[in-house]
C-alpha cells in the first residue's frame, strides 16, 4: 500500500514538471497552414498555445482565427487582424501588449498584470481589469471596459478612439495618466465613463491637444475611493455631449487644473450632477466655455464646493448651480444665473466674475458668502441677493471696483446679513439709472459700506420684523431715498438726494455718525427701542431736516463734538414718544430756525444735557413753535448758546414745560409756558418771560443785560425768583407782572439768595402781592446796584403790594426812587445810595425789621414808616446829610402801631405821626 501511494504520487509530480515546462512555452503565429489558431503547424515552433503559453502575433500568411480552446497567460500584437470567431480570447498572466493589428468579432478580456493598448484597432469588445494599463493610441470600435486596480503609476500617452460605450475604472493605489501627452488625443464618439475607485490621484484627458468627446461623458467618484480626479488638467478638450458627475464617495473632481488649460462643451450639451450626487468636497471648473444657451444645472450636496479658481470660465447658457459652498473667480456667465449655497463654512470669490444677464445669488447655509476678495465683480440686468440664513453675503469684500450694474434685490429671512461692500478696502457702485428694493427682508441686517450710488435713480425699500438697516462709511446716495427698518444704524453714509429713514420696532440703535445730509431728510423714530445718532463721529444737514419721534427715546448728535445743522430743522414728537435729546453728550450747531412740536404726556425735547457749551445758534439760528403746536411735555434747553441776535419766540400750551439751564441768548427772548424754570441763563438782549399754567416754577442764577418782563398769570401757583444757592442778576430794567387776585399767587422776584438790580424795577397789572425775598432764614435779598438812578414803582392800576424781607443800597452812582408804597421786613441795608420816598409813597419798616450801616451817603430821604412799640432810629436824611431821628416809645403802645416820620417844615424839621 505504501509504495502504492509513493508511485502515485510521482506521477502526479512528473505531470506538474511537464506542465510546467509546458508553460514556459511561447508561440508566434505564421500561419502557412490556414487561419485555423487550433492547427499547430500555423504556430511557430509547432503547437497550439494554451492557457499557460505565450502568444506573439506579428504577421502571416493567414490571418488567425481564434477557437475559443484556451486562455493564454500573456500575448503580443503588433500587426496582423485576430478574428475572434465570436469567442473571448482572455490573458491571464503577466502581460497582454496590444501595439498593432486589428482584433474582430468577439471578447478580448485581460486580467494580465500589465496590459497595453498601443495601435491596435479593436472591432471587438474589450474586458481589461489589470494592475497596469496603458492607453496609447488604440482605436474601440465596439463596447470596452478597462480598470486599473495596481499600485504603480501609469502614464497613458493618449490617442485613442471610443466609437462605442467605454468606462475607463481607476481602481488602484498608484497615478493613472490618460493623455500624458500632448501630441496625442484622445477621441470618443460614444458614450464614456470615467470612475474612480482607488486612493491615489487619477487623470483624465490631462494634456492632449485636441481632445475630443462626442457622446456622453460620466464621471463617477465611488465611495471609498480617495485622491484628487483631474479632467483636462492642462488638455484641449471639447465635450459634444453632456457631462454627467456623479459623487458619492465625497472626493475632489477638477475640471481643468492650469491656466493652459481649454475645455469647450458645445451647444446643446449639459454639465450636471446624475443620480449619485455630490456628497462632499470640491468640483472644480477651469478655463471652461459653454457654448450655445442650453441650460445648465449643477446641484451639488449640502457640505460640497463648488469652485472656480483664477480662470476663465463661460457660460451661455441660463445656469443654475446649488452646492455647499460656491467660489468663483474670473466667470463670466451671459444668460441668467441661479446660485444658492445650502451646507456649511465660508464661500471665498475671489471675484473678476461678470454676469451679463439677471443673477440671484441665494444662501441658505450658515457660513458667510464672500464676494470681491481680490478681483472686482461686475453685475448687469438685475441682481437679487438672498439671505436664508446665519453669517453674510458679502458683495465687494475687500477690492474696489465691483459694479452692480442694474436693479438691485435684497432678501433675507434668515439670522445673517447683506453687505455691500465691507471691509476698508471694499467699494461697491450700484451704476447709473438703477435702484434698490427688497422682498421680505425680515431679519438680519443689510449693511453699507464704501458704497457708491452713481446717478439720481430713487431708491425705496423697507425691512420688516427684527431687521436692521445699517448705512457705514464712505456711502454715498445721489437719488432720493425711502427705506425703513426695525433697526437703523447711520454710521457715515452721504445723502445727496432727498432722504426718508424709518425706524419702525427693533432695539437700541447707537449709530455712529459721520453722515452728510445735502438735501431734504426726514428721521422717523417709530419703534421699540432708542434711535440715536452721531455717538462718535458728527452728523453733517446742508437742507431741511425733520426728526418725526414716535417712540422711544431719540438721540439726535448723541456724544460727537461739531454737529452741524445749516438749515431749518422741524422736531415733532407724537403718540408715545419719549424724550427727544438733541447733543446729550456731544455738541451741535444750529444755523436756522429750530421748529419744536409736541403733544406727548409728560415727556419732550432736550437741546443739550450733560455737556458744556453742547448747542449753539449760530447765524439765524432759534428755536420756535412747529405749526402742529406744543402742548405737553418739556423743552429744555441745557448748555446752550447764541451768537446771533435772530429773536426767540416760543407759546407753549396745556401742561408745558419750558426749562433752560447754562444758556447764553444773543437776541430777543420771549417764552410763554404753563411751566417756566430758567437757571444760569444770561440774557443779552430783552427778555419777555411768562408763566401761564399750574405748580410752583423757579428763575434762579440768571443774568438779563437787557431789559426784562416776567410774568405770571395763573391763579393759584407761585413763580419764585432766585434759588436757595444761585440769584439773579437784573442790569438793565425789569418788569414784574401778576393778573390774578387769586390768595396763593405770589412773584417772588428774590426767593431764597441775593438778587441784584441795576435798573428801574416795575410791577404792572398786578393785584395780590409781590415778595422780593422770602424769611431771613431763606436769605432771599434785593441788591440795588445800578449806576444810574432806579426807579421801583407800580403801572397800569396794579394794587399788588410789594414786601422787601431784605433790602440793601448799593449803588456805585445814583439813588433809588420809591415810586410806590413798599414794606421791609427783616433787614435793611446801606452801602452807597440815598434811598428816596416821594409826597405819595412811603417805605415801612416792621416791628422786626433791623437796618444797618445808613451813612451821610446812603440813608432814607422821604417819608418812613415802622411798625411796632419797640425804641428806634429812623435813618434819615437829605441829600448828602444823615440826620437819623430817634423814637421812643413813651405812650407803650402796642406792636401793631404804626409810625410816620416825615419832614414837617422847611427848617429841617422832622416829626412823626403815630396810627392806632
Amino acid at each position: 500500500m505504501m509504495r502504492t501511494t509513493r508511485l502515485i504520487l510521482l506521477c502526479i509530480a512528473a505531470i506538474a514538471f511537464h506542465n510546467s515546462v509546458k508553460a514556459q512555452s511561447s508561440y508566434t503565429w505564421n500561419g502557412t497552414t490556414s487561419s485555423d489558431w487550433g492547427t499547430s503547424t500555423n504556430w511557430t515552433p509547432n503547437g497550439t498555445p494554451g492557457a499557460l503559453d505565450t502568444v506573439t502575433i506579428v504577421s502571416g500568411t493567414n490571418d488567425p482565427v481564434y477557437d475559443g480552446v484556451a486562455t493564454v497567460i500573456a500575448v503580443i500584437m503588433t500587426s496582423d487582424t485576430l478574428d475572434l470567431g465570436g469567442d473571448t480570447l482572455e490573458v491571464t498572466g503577466d502581460f497582454a501588449t496590444f501595439n498593432g493589428g486589428v482584433i474582430t468579432n468577439g471578447w478580448i478580456k485581460s486580467t494580465a498584470t500589465n496590459t497595453t493598448f498601443a495601435g491596435t484597432q479593436f472591432n471587438c469588445q474589450v474586458r481589461a481589469t489589470t494592475a497596469n494599463l496603458l492607453l496609447n493610441g488604440s482605436t474601440f470600435n465596439d463596447t470596452t471596459l478597462v480598470e486599473q486596480n495596481g499600485s504603480s503609476q501609469t502614464i497613458s500617452l493618449g490617442g485613442n478612439t471610443f466609437n462605442e460605450y467605454t468606462e475607463i475604472i481607476h481602481n488602484g493605489s498608484g497615478r493613472m495618466y490618460l493623455d500624458q501627452s500632448s501630441s496625442y488625443s484622445d477621441t470618443a464618439n460614444a458614450d464614456i465613463v470615467f470612475t474612480k475607485k482607488g486612493s491615489e490621484r487619477f487623470y483624465i484627458a490631462h494634456a492632449g491637444s485636441g481632445i475630443y468627446l462626442a457622446g456622453k461623458t460620466t464621471v463617477n467618484y465611488e465611495n471609498g475611493a480617495s485622491g484628487v480626479l483631474y479632467f483636462s488638467t492642462t488638455a484641449t478638450t471639447t465635450f459634444d455631449g453632456d457631462i454627467e458627475i456623479n459623487n458619492p464617495g465625497g472626493g475632489e473632481i477638477r475640471i481643468g487644473d492650469n491656466p493652459s488649460s481649454d475645455i469647450t462643451l458645445k451647444d446643446g450639451h449639459t454639465l450636471s450632477i446624475g443620480s449619485g450626487g455630490f456628497s462632499s468636497n470640491i468640483l472644480q471648473l477651469e478655463n471652461f466655455v459653454q457654448e450655445g444657451n442650453t441650460p445648465q444645472n449643477i446641484q451639488l450636496d449640502g457640505s460640497s464646493l463648488f469652485t472656480i479658481p483664477n480662470s476663465d470660465v463661460e457660460f451661455n447658457g441660463p445656469v443654475t448651480i446649488t452646492a455647499g459652498r460656491i467660489a468663483l473667480e474670473k466667470a463670466t456667465f451671459n444668460n441668467t444665473a441661479f446660485l444658492e449655497t445650502v451646507g456649511t463654512g465660508t464661500s471665498s470669490c475671489s471675484g473678476g466674475n461678470v454676469f451679463e444677464l439677471g443673477v440671484t445669488v441665494s444662501k441658505t447655509n450658515t457660513g458667510n458668502w464672500e464676494w470681491g476678495n481680490v478681483y472686482p465683480d461686475t453685475f448687469k440686468t438685475s441682481l437679487n441677493l438672498i439671505n436664508r440664513a446665519g453669517n453674510d453675503i458679502r458683495v465687494g469684500r475687500t477690492v474696489a471696483g465691483t459694479l452692480i450694474n442694474c436693479n438691485l434685490n435684497v432678501k433675507n429671512t434668515g439670522v445673517g446679513n447683506i453687505c455691500l461692500g465691507y471691509d476698508t478696502n471694499g467699494e461697491v457702485e450700484l451704476g447709473s439709472g438703477y435702484t434698490i428694493t427688497s422682498d421680505t427682508f425680515s431679519s438680519g441686517s443689510l449693511q453699507f459700506k464704501n458704497f457708491t450710488q452713481n446717478g439720481t435713480t430713487d431708491i425705496s425699500f423697507d425691512l420688516e420684523n427684527s431687521a436692521d438697516l445699517i448705512i457705514n462709511s464712505n456711502s454715498t446716495f445721489n437719488g432720493n431715498m425711502t427705506v425703513s427698518a426695525p433697526d437703523v444704524f447711520l454710521n457715515g453714509g452721504t445723502f445727496n438726494g432727498k432722504a426718508s429713514i424709518t425706524k419702525t420696532a427693533g432695539d437700541n440703535n447707537l449709530g455712529q455718525g459721520g453722515n452728510v445730509f445735502n438735501d431734504t431728510t426726514i428721521i422717523i423714530s417709530d419703534g421699540t427701542g432708542y434711535l440715536a445718532t452721531a455717538n462718535l463721529n458728527p452728523d453733517t444737514f446742508n437742507a431741511p431736516v425733520t426728526f418725526d419721534h414716535r417712540n422711544d427715546r431719540l438721540y439726535v448728535a448723541y456724544k460727537s463734538t461739531g454737529n452741524l445743522f445749516s438749515d431749518k430743522v422741524y422736531v415733532r414728537c407724537t403718540g408715545s414718544a419719549d424724550y427727544a435729546f438733541f447733543a446729550r453728550e456731544g455738541t451741535a450747531t444750529f444755523k436756522d430756525t429750530v421748529y419744536v412740536g409736541n403733544n406727548t404726556l409728560d415727556k419732550g425735547i432736550y437741546f443739550g444735557y450733560n455737556g458744556i457749551d453742547s448747542v449753539l445758534f449760530s447765524d439765524n439760528g432759534i428755536i420756535a413753535i412747529d405749526t402742529m403746536g406744543f402742548a405737553n411735555g418739556r423743552l429744555f434747553l441745557h448748555h446752550v448758546g447764541q451768537n446771533n441776535n435772530t429773536k426767540f419766540m416760543l407759546f407753549f400750551e396745556g401742561a408745558t414745560q419750558f426749562i433752560m439751564d447754562t444758556t447764553i441768548i444773543e437776541g430777543p427772548f420771549f417764552v410763554t409756558s404753563p411751566s417756566v424754570n430758567i437757571d444760569r441763563v444770561t440774557f443779552n438782549d430783552t427778555a419777555y418771560i411768562q408763566k401761564t399754567g399750574a405748580g410752583t416754577d423757579f428763575l434762579e442764577g440768571n443774568i438779563f443785560n437787557n431789559k426784562t418782563f416776567l410774568s405770571c398769570t395763573h391763579t393759584t401757583d407761585d413763580l419764585k425768583l432766585a434759588g436757595a444757592v444761585n440769584g439773579n442778576d437784573y442790569n438793565d430794567d425789569v418788569w414784574f407782572h401778576q393778573t390774578d387776585s387769586a390768595v396763593g399767587q405770589v412773584v417772588w422776584p428774590a426767593n431764597k439768595s441775593a438778587s441784584t438790580f441795576a435798573g428801574d424795577i416795575t410791577v404792572i397789572d398786578s393785584y395780590y402781592e409781590f415778595r422780593f425775598g422770602r424769611s431771613s432764614s431763606h436769605n432771599g435779598k434785593v441788591i440795588l446796584d445800578g449806576n444810574k438812578e432806579q426807579k421801583i414803582r407800580v403801572e397800569n392800576g396794579s394794587i399788588a403790594k410789594l414786601d422787601f424781607r431784605n433790602l440793601q443800597v448799593s449803588k456805585s452812582d445814583s439813588n433809588v426812587v420809591f415810586e410806590t408804597s413798599a414794606e421791609i421786613y427783616d433787614s435793611l441795608i446801606f452801602d452807597n445810595g440815598l434811598l428816596i420816598t416821594t409826597d405819595s409813597t412811603q417805605i415801612a419798616l416792621l416791628d422786626t425789621t433791623e437796618y444797618y450801616n445808613a451813612s451821610d451817603s446812603s440813608h432814607v430821604q422821604g417819608t418812613l414808616e415802622k411798625y411796632g412799640a419797640v425804641d428806634f432810629i429812623f435813618p434819615m436824611g437829605e441829600d448828602e446829610e444823615q440826620k437819623p431821628i430817634k423814637y421812643v416809645n413813651r405812650d407803650a403802645i402796642n406792636t401793631d402801631t404804626r409810625i410816620r416820620l416825615e419832614k414837617t417844615n422847611t427848617d429841617d424839621q422832622w416829626d412823626y405821626t403815630i396810627q392806632q
